[in-house]
């Protein structure tokens, strides 16, 4: 999937998501000041950023172009990836979004910053049952490797 393809994908889905948690549809791209607003455009940001690995200042020149204004700045991006782990706190609607929106990525990499936001998230108290399953999961692929190194070693 295109990057800009995704970009947009999500700021609509976020549009669908806000109608169903605050009643009407939240634009990230308009400028308003409202907290509804201001917390899903956040999670926007922060998908764009983490998971497209987009820079500071193309992501200020994609909101620009989707009718942002122009005092959108780099030290807004830099604010609001910063303030999402406290918006979420207060809206916890915004991690259920993001891990409802993100889903879809299935690239060995984007796989492993799902799961390492969803652990992010746990509780400590949930630490000592999932000790064991990493143990093992760490486990099986150390076999996994091992084994390929002997059949490439075997076909050389």
């Amino acid at each position: 999937m295109n990057n800009n393809y995704n970009a947009q994908f999500w700021s609509n889905e976020i549009r669908k998501w806000s109608i169903k948690y605050t009643g009407y549809s939240v634009n990230v791209y308009s400028n308003s000041r409202k907290r509804e607003v201001v917390y899903y455009r956040a999670l926007h940001i922060y998908m764009l950023h983490k998971y497209l690995k987009w820079g500071k200042t193309y992501i200020r020149d994609f909101y620009i172009s989707n009718g942002k204004s122009k005092s959108f700045n780099h030290a807004s991006i830099i604010h609001s990836l910063k303030s999402f782990d406290i918006y979420k706190r207060y809206d916890p609607n915004l991690l259920e979004c993001l891990l409802v929106m993100t889903r879809c990525y299935t690239t060995q990499e984007n796989k492993l910053n799902i799961l390492m936001t969803k652990i992010n998230y746990i509780d400590p108290i949930f630490y000592t049952e999932l000790q064991p399953c990493i143990e093992e999961a760490f486990e099986k692929s150390i076999k996994l490797n091992e084994e390929l190194i002997k059949l490439r070693r075997d076909d050389e």
